[in-house]
């Protein structure tokens, strides 16, 4: 049997759609928006898209009414907007996602988070060379799936390509050859890392082809 209340909503109708909605693993629980790159998803299984829910739980952590019936959350603990179940974890610091490199306090961490993507990295020297850094604080973004340390990697790796193909005859060069192109008067520090070495004069405009 069909409800029509006013204006011909059907309530069944609705309440079912809504429910096809929140059982779709494709769509955002909070935003009803299909679910983008660095979606999360919670100890509870539900989804959402990463910056409003940073910002919901940023909302109900520190706006917290003491007349509420729920508990009030600890440092480390968040709750899903839709079951309403505690997770232990913040969300991960994904500063691409943010714009931030500190993150936000109480509502994510570099560390103390829910497991996120595998980092795919592979090692490329040591132990473990071959094997992949599986590490569960990785995230997305243009170069590819990887945790914080080897995103970094993966920069300076493009970095130091582009560098050698623009001008390789700096990497010919020994680092006392490389630093006597710095002018003491900068007062930097010196990097021990050839490339690195290299990076820093490019950037500073201390060599001219």
């Amino acid at each position: 049997m069909n409800y029509i209340i006013e204006d011909n909503f059907d309530f069944w109708k609705e309440l079912e759609d809504d429910t096809s909605i929140c059982n779709d693993e494709n769509i955002c629980m909070l935003t009803k928006t299909p679910l983008t790159k660095n979606y999360i998803t919670l100890l509870c299984g539900h989804k959402f898209n990463y910056k409003c829910l940073v910002d919901e739980i940023f909302t109900t952590k520190y706006n917290y009414n003491r007349y509420d019936n729920q508990r009030k959350l600890q440092k480390y603990e968040i709750r899903c907007p839709y079951c309403r179940s505690i997770n232990y974890g913040l969300l991960p610091t994904i500063k691409t996602e943010l714009n931030s490199e500190s993150g936000v306090t109480g509502v994510t961490s570099k560390n103390k988070h829910i497991p996120h993507r595998t980092c795919r990295f592979v090692m490329k020297r040591g132990k473990r060379k071959g094997e992949s850094c599986n590490s569960n604080h990785a995230y997305d973004d243009v170069n590819g799936t990887f945790c914080q340390k080897h995103h970094r990697c993966i920069i300076n790796e493009k970095r130091d390509l582009e560098n050698k193909s623009n001008h390789p005859e700096l990497f010919k060069k020994k680092c006392k050859e490389l630093t006597e192109l710095i002018p003491k008067t900068y007062n930097l520090k010196i990097p021990k890392k050839k490339a690195d070495l290299i990076d820093l004069i490019l950037k500073e405009s201390f060599y001219k082809k």
